[in-house]
């Protein structure tokens, strides 16, 4: 029977009691724990033996990372290039497991976290903040790159759930409730994957019907109007359906409220006959006082990342990021489908733009 190989990831003088108690508690799961410090690492002699700890992370379905106050052994191959700031071991194998998208789950002692939160803080308001003593930490020239490392972990655009903890008990109690999520989400996935089966059969069928349905009323509509005219009418149709769902695709992504749809439409229809052919979706979106441009988000005092353009909505976080130094795949696709609608909606004519708005209020009345 396959079995989840779990690696725990820490320094291990400081936590070796916490190292010790997730042993048993992932035993408890019969899951497999890998710990460099019980012998569960193979190291080979072909590997300098900080690799073969990061080998073996590639071979685990779960990872716990463990944040002390300790920096712990510098990986080698920093330690070896010039200038360059060190990696714990700790830090390189973290980054593995990111890379191999292999859950991760991250704890950091209480005061650690803490005394994190005062670094952050002395940054905005001392310039000295590095010679700040931390009493959390144990070498206090280690203090910035433990406080950067968390950092690279709560930054992380995904899987960068963190806990603070006093006891390794919290650990436990953590754990498994976020693997009994886990599995949660593997039955109502696997409940989906059948739906979806189902679905596309249905969508399958439905699609040879509407094909055929297609044919039928375009032979109808040619034959009433000649087929240029015909084709321009047709073509209106298309644009007219995919200008429906840009909104629609629109109000979904930015969760608005449905309270808010009319109003949003209003501001459209009142700046209807105003706007240009040339104006871009994300222009047009900010023409409604429900939106605005917002390039705080992901730049700023928490993150070197610069982007080119985000839109937030009122109503909270959505962001849409069309250009970053990080991949927001959810983000781009969204901003792709817009993009693409948005075309279909421009290339209406004013009055064909107005019968759209108003038919969208009209179904948001009912």
């Amino acid at each position: 029977m396959a079995t989840p190989r779990v690696f725990v990831s820490s320094t291990c003088f400081d936590l070796s009691e916490v190292r010790d108690s997730l042993e048993t508690f992932i035993r408890g799961y019969n899951f497999v724990p890998v710990l460099s410090d019980k012998g569960d690492v193979f190291y080979s002699p072909d590997l300098h033996s900080h690799d073969s700890c990061i080998k073996e992370v590639e071979s685990c379905q779960l990872f716990v990372l463990i944040i002390g106050g300790r920096f712990g052994g510098e990986y080698y191959k920093d330690r070896e290039k010039k200038g360059n700031l060190p990696k714990s071991i700790t830090n390189k194998e973290y980054l593995v497991a990111k890379e191999s998208n292999i859950p991760i789950f991250t704890f950091i002692k209480r005061n650690v976290m803490e005394n994190h939160l005062m670094y952050k803080d002395n940054l905005k308001h001392n310039p000295q903040a590095e010679s700040v003593y931390y009493s959390a930490i144990d070498k206090q020239e280690y203090s910035k790159l433990i406080f950067e490392f968390i950092d690279n972990v709560r930054l992380s655009s995904i899987n960068n759930a963190i806990f603070s903890f006093d006891y390794a008990r919290e650990i436990h109690e953590n754990l498994a409730k976020q693997w009994a999520g886990m599995f949660y989400d593997f039955l109502i996935d696997r409940q989906r994957n059948n739906e979806i089966s189902t679905t596309n059969k249905l969508i399958e069928n439905l699609t040879i019907a509407s094909v055929k349905t297609e044919e039928l009323i375009k032979k109808i509509v040619t034959k009433e109007l000649g087929e240029q005219q015909a084709e321009e009418v047709i073509s209106n149709l298309d644009n007219e359906a995919d200008a429906k769902k840009f909104f629609n695709v629109v109000f979904n992504y930015f969760e608005v409220p449905k309270t808010f749809v009319k109003k949003i439409l209003n501001d459209f229809i009142e700046i209807n006959s105003k706007i240009k052919q040339d104006i871009l979706w994300h222009e047009y979106l900010v023409k409604s006082h429900f939106f605005k441009y917002n390039t705080e988000i992901y730049s700023g005092e928490y993150s070197d990342y610069q982007h080119e353009l985000a839109i937030d909505a009122i109503r909270g976080n959505k962001v849409i990021v069309i250009k970053s130094e990080e991949i927001y795949e959810q983000a781009i696709n969204a901003c792709n489908e817009m993009e693409s609608l948005f075309t279909s909606f421009i290339a209406l004519s004013k009055e064909q733009r107005d019968k759209v708005l108003k038919s969208l209020v009209s179904a948001s009345l009912s």
